[in-house]
């Protein structure tokens, strides 16, 4: 099982990114919005999305291998 996190601040589009806490990319602790460990990042994104249903997210490429967006206008988890 990994610890997982996401950037307070959003992209340029309004997503957040969703990373390992051992990710090299992921957000300074202070930056940091923790989702809590699970057991791979599909997991991590379904728990982000439920938590938080009025904001996008998406997995960091670097760290979690499944690479996707959820849009509100996509599938929700």
């Amino acid at each position: 099982m990994h610890k997982y996190i996401y950037g307070k601040t959003s992209d340029s589009n309004g997503q957040h990114e969703i990373h390992k806490s051992t990710c090299s990319y992921a957000p300074l602790f202070f930056n940091a919005i923790k989702i809590g460990p699970k057991i791979d990042s599909q997991s991590a994104m379904e728990t982000a999305k439920n938590l938080n249903p009025s904001k996008c997210f998406y997995m960091c490429q670097h760290c979690c291998h499944t690479w996707y967006i959820n849009q509100p206008e996509s599938i929700h988890l």
